[in-house]
């Protein structure tokens, strides 16, 4: 479970929300999201939706379980 942050983020350094939808280091320091060191880092399902909505993603369509 530990490592699942890790993928979170290089989907999201890796443009996985497409051009002009970036969401990068800074933008997610300044929301409270990238506090500490990715392996360290623990999101809620409240903390990934914001990420998702970050990168202009409608959350209604995508199953978070």
């Amino acid at each position: 479970m530990k490592n699942m942050n890790v993928e979170i983020l290089e989907l999201i350094y890796n443009g996985f929300f497409g051009k002009e939808h970036n969401v990068n280091h800074k933008s997610l320091n300044t929301k409270g999201l990238f506090s500490a060191h990715p392996h360290k880092i623990n999101y809620t399902k409240d903390e990934f939706i914001k990420i998702l909505e970050m990168g202009d993603v409608n959350v209604q369509n995508i199953i978070i379980d």
